[in-house]
């Protein structure tokens, strides 16, 4: 499955993000969940932004990516800097 690994029995997806607009790029986690379910989903939609944007700049797709993770029941993530 592209973008998620199995790590001890949970699914943590990541994608290639640069780390400012002209910066180098970066393997980021979008998160860990328990179901493959929930983690397809997160792949799916950080997917389309990709798709959308053609280049993702880390801290302005976890914006994105952490308002999506409230909707679907889950925290913010830590290397975002959400306050």
């Amino acid at each position: 499955m592209k973008n998620i690994k199995v790590i001890e029995g949970l699914y943590k997806v990541y994608f290639s993000m640069k780390t400012k607009r002209h910066g180098r790029s970066v393997s980021v986690s979008v998160g860990t969940y328990d179901s493959i379910l929930d983690a397809v989903k997160m792949r799916d939609f950080v997917a389309n932004l990709k798709a959308n944007t053609k280049t993702l700049v880390k801290y302005d797709a976890l914006v994105l990516v952490n308002e999506k993770r409230e909707e679907m029941g889950y925290g913010a993530l830590r290397n975002s800097q959400n306050k």
